[in-house]
């Protein structure tokens, strides 16, 4: 059977906080309010009144329990159950603590600061060591479970350690490439789109994400490729626009032609 009289740990806690993306990025430390069972502050945990002390139960004789015995047609039976004069601790109080009365513990409401490390993400825990409830007779606390809630971002997606997000060019950037500067997380980032990139396409910039939680670098900054149609022109965009087409179609033409002297011969 298990000691009754022996240190019992306290319980873990759980809690949620909310965090934007930034804080999730370079990690943040946050003051947390909670109600908890703790440690009584005017006996530290003992149950008695300060300057006096408890001595062995004279009931259970420091066992915590007491056992009946039931005579049945089947046998002697016996029981055991707390001692209802020292609530199972073996400890006899003849001046219980006046704040907790004689309990050794009792519900408080702090304001503990807690360090949130980077790369957190939604649904992580953060675990504080020592931050739960106060034990029982002695015994050591538990801890505190913080579960991160990501609010959601303006204009990144994140998945995983990668951050999406849309990037907008015209058709002419589209088709020649072009260098543009973007916001990052944590600064501009230089980013290239190379020339024939098509719409919805992704282009990365490598180690521009998050940091792995457990400190093993950075995922991407991933922009997924928006090509911009204008919806009117001057007329000197329509001028060489048209020359554009006339190009195009044109090389369509001999490439077609080719295609057909090409199926003739295999003929």
């Amino acid at each position: 059977m298990r000691d009754q009289t022996g240190p019992l740990r306290g319980q873990d806690l759980q809690t949620e906080i909310a965090l934007t993306l930034e804080e999730c990025f370079t990690g943040v430390e946050r003051d947390i309010r909670l109600t908890r069972v703790a440690s009584c502050p005017r006996c530290g945990g003992s149950g008695a009144e300060p300057g006096t002390s408890s001595d062995t139960c004279p009931r259970c004789r420091g066992t915590g329990q007491i056992q009946a015995r039931r005579q049945t047609a089947f046998g002697q039976f016996v029981t055991a159950q707390p001692c209802p004069e020292c609530r199972g601790t073996g400890r006899h109080i003849p001046h219980p603590c006046t704040e907790c009365r004689g309990a050794g513990r009792t519900r408080i409401t702090q304001t503990i600061t807690a360090r949130i490390p980077p790369g957190v993400a939604e649904g992580s825990r953060v675990r504080l060591v020592g931050e739960g409830e106060a034990g029982a007779r002695g015994g050591g606390p538990g801890d505190l479970y913080l579960i991160v809630r990501e609010r959601p971002h303006a204009l990144f997606v994140r998945r995983g350690e990668d951050l999406h997000f849309n990037l907008t060019v015209s058709y002419p950037e589209a088709a020649l490439g072009v260098e543009v500067e973007v916001q990052g997380i944590d600064g501009p980032v230089s980013l290239s789109v190379p020339a024939g990139t098509q719409p919805e396409q992704e282009v990365r910039s490598r180690g521009k994400g998050m940091p792995h939680v457990r400190g093993r670098g950075r995922g991407d900054l991933v922009a997924h490729v928006k090509v911009e149609v204008p919806k009117s022109l001057s007329a000197r965009e329509r001028k060489l626009l048209e020359e554009l087409r006339g190009i195009e179609a044109g090389q369509s033409r001999r490439a077609g032609k080719g295609f057909f002297r090409r199926a003739k011969d295999a003929l």
